[in-house]
Order: C-alpha cells, then structure tokens, then sequence
C-alpha cells in the first residue's frame, strides 16, 4: 500500500467518523470506523517497517513518506557571521574559560558589537551562536513534544499576527446579478511585543576542568532542560500579560486562552473518571480541517494512569500503543505525547502550528560571572521571546470540574 491510498483511506475513514459523531452516533458504527482506523494505521506501519527491513537487505534506503519521517532539526535566522566556524570557536573557549588571542577577541567584539550597543547592560554578554542554540532548542525538545511539534519564528522588535476568528466563513455561489459578499474578518491582531526570558546554572571550577569537547554539550543539556521547562509552560498555561503588576509578562498559554472565552466552547469539563464518550465528545470539538497534524497532549501521569486504560463498550482498549506515527500511541489514529507541561488530568487535543505563534524578539545570549570564593561559574541565558493563540479553532481540551466548597 502506497502512503497515497494509506492517506487516502485514512482521510475518508476520518470524514465518515466526524459524521457520525455529528449524528449523535457515537455506538458500535462509530467504533467499528475507529476500529478501521486503528487497523489500517497498524497495518501500513507493519508494511512500511517490512518494506525498510527490505531495503536495508538490498543496501539501499527509500525516502519515508512525510507523515512518518523525523523532523528537521528547528533552524534560526540565517545569519553568515554567526555561523562562522571562528566565533563559534572562539565562543566555547571565551564561555570554558580559556585564554583568547587577539584575534579571537576581534571576532567577539566585532560580531557582538551591534548587540552590545543597543544595551550598555550587554557589554560583557555574548550571543549564542546559532549552531548551538540549535543545540539548546533540541535538547528543550526532547524534553517538550510541544516544542518539537512548534515552529518559532525570529523577527526582531514587535510583531503583530491577525487574530483569525472567521475561519468558517465559507465562499457562496453567485451568478452575474450578484456582488461577491464580503467575509467579515476580524480586523483584531496579536501583538507580541516580547517578554524577557532567563535561566541560569551554576557550575562548579571542577567541572570546567573537563575537556571543552564535553563541558560545552553539558552546559548546553542543562540550558537546554531550563529553557525548555520555563517556555513549554509558557506555551501551555502561561499568563500573558498582566493589567497591573500581578505577574511578570509571559506568553499567554492555550489552555489559558480557551478557559477565558465566554462560554469556553472548546473546553469540556468531566466529573469523575474519563469514558468513551468523554474522548468522543472531545474529538467532535476539532474541526476535520485540523484533524490531520493534531496530536493530544496529557503529562505522564494522565497518560498512563487515564488514557491508557479507557476502554469501549465492548472493554476494548481505545489506547495503541504505536511509536511509528510520532508519540507514545495513538487513540482513533491521533498521535499521544507525554506533554509534562500539562496539568494533572488536563488532556489538549491540538494543532498547535494552525493555532499558535511563538516568536524570539531577541538572540539568546549568555552572560557569565565568576564567584572566587565558592569557586563556581554562574552562566545565565537571557533573551526576549513571546507567543499567543491567533486561533482557538486548532485546539479542544477536557478538564477536570472544578468543585467549590462550602
């Protein structure tokens, strides 16, 4: 089966479920079509897998369809100064604490000139270069789904995105009588002015006796773990930005952003355990135009302790476990991740690139201060990043009812 009629047949199953889901069918004819699904998604990993058993054989490979191959690795601003073999050199050895030469600290002044003087408070940080910030992002990746299945932008200053609350408005027919109706567009925009971002760590005079070969990816691993944390609870519950001094400004989260619409459509709130027709009725909040990149987010916890065992009528498990389509498993063909950004029993349904922007204002930088006492090495990442739902379409979450007491 070619990953065309995979896909082909996939889509029609999906289209059939949505109806009947939209028909109040949610018996036996909807799960034989979840069934189907589960089936044709398990029997063209079985083939794709054997096909590349195959190929390995034969010593020649064949390119996986999209849907199947790993992600490019998230790539900055081009920039040809900060790509350069030298700063990057000259950067480990400044941030390892070696001796510079002077030309190596020509290179650092110089491509960190235009950054140093639109801040007097910047003269004794370096910019990341891009190589390793790179290396930063995957290693927050790894430890955020979220992050992986994003892509950021890197535009400079304030940026403005449309806030998109008219995607249902469809075309109409006319004939030659008629004006061409206007669709009416939400002229309201998401500006993302940029909130400061810094994680630090603590590294003792020891550790920097490590070949720089090996201290650089750990300071980067540790980076990369803190940055990551601080912007994938950004991105899924962060506040935004506060009308006082109540918080500090952050992105505002999608969990945040669909609790505080009026009437909260794209959130269902369940008392007690989770059924079938709890996640049925959270399937049928997404629109089938968002179906195809969705992925359902629940922290480890949820996972395994709620979505693993949910059961049909017929105590069936609706949970697959299945590595070849991204996840952990799938439940009705949609990808599960372990999101620990997530609240105990939150589980969000989401395409998250239709429905969210995440922008760098600001190149990370790296300040360090030496402590000759304790002799330890402080390193702090500081840089401007902001991000916000433009729609709240691409996204449906269940929740937890809140219980007031007495």
């Amino acid at each position: 089966m070619t990953y065309e009629m995979y896909n082909e047949k996939r889509k029609e199953l999906i289209a059939k479920a949505d109806k009947l889901i939209n028909d109040g069918k949610t018996d036996s004819e909807l799960n034989d079509v979840f069934e189907s699904i589960t089936a044709l998604d398990n029997q063209y990993a079985e083939e794709t897998k054997a096909q590349a058993n195959l190929n390995a054989i034969k010593g020649t490979s064949i390119p996986q369809p999209e849907a199947f191959a790993n992600k490019e690795t998230l790539k900055l601003a081009e920039n040809t100064d900060d790509n350069s073999e030298s700063y990057k050199n000259a950067f480990i050895k400044a941030i390892h604490g070696e001796t510079l030469s002077t030309q190596e600290n020509q290179i650092i002044d110089e491509f960190n000139k235009e950054f140093r003087n639109s801040d007097t408070t910047k003269q004794h940080a370096l910019v990341i270069p891009e190589t390793l910030m790179s290396d930063i992002w995957q290693k927050a990746a790894e430890q955020h789904p979220i992050l992986d299945d994003l892509t950021p932008t890197y535009i400079k200053g304030d940026v403005k995105f449309l806030y998109d609350a008219s995607e249902n408005s469809d075309a109409d027919w006319i004939d030659e009588a008629d004006k061409s109706s206007d669709a009416t567009f939400s002229d309201t925009s998401i500006l993302l002015p940029g909130c400061e971002l810094s994680n630090s760590i603590t590294l003792s005079w020891k550790l920097k006796k490590m070949a720089s070969d090996d201290y650089i990816p750990y300071v980067i691993e540790k980076l990369g773990k803190k940055i990551g944390n601080t912007i994938a609870k950004a991105i899924v519950s962060g506040k935004g930005k506060p009308t006082a001094k109540e918080f500090k400004a952050q992105p505002r989260g999608i969990v945040t952003a669909l609790k505080a619409e009026s009437g909260k459509p794209n959130v269902i709130e369940y008392s007690g355990n989770l059924t079938y027709t709890t996640i049925t009725s959270l399937m049928a909040l997404l629109n089938a135009a968002y179906k195809s990149g969705a992925v359902i987010y629940a922290n480890s916890k949820t996972v395994w302790t709620v979505l693993y065992n949910l059961v049909d009528a017929n105590k069936r498990p609706i949970f697959v476990q299945d590595v070849t389509a991204g996840g952990i498993g799938h439940i009705f063909g949609v990808p599960v991740k372990e999101e620990d950004a997530m609240s105990d029993n939150d589980i969000l349904l989401a395409n998250i690139n239709e429905g969210y922007r995440f922008n760098f204002n600001e190149s990370m930088s790296l300040y360090q201060e030496e402590h000759v006492k304790a002799r330890e090495t402080d390193y702090m990442a500081y840089g401007i990043a902001d991000g916000d739902v433009i729609s709240t379409e691409p996204f449906a979450m269940l929740t937890p009812a809140t219980t007031t007491g007495k």
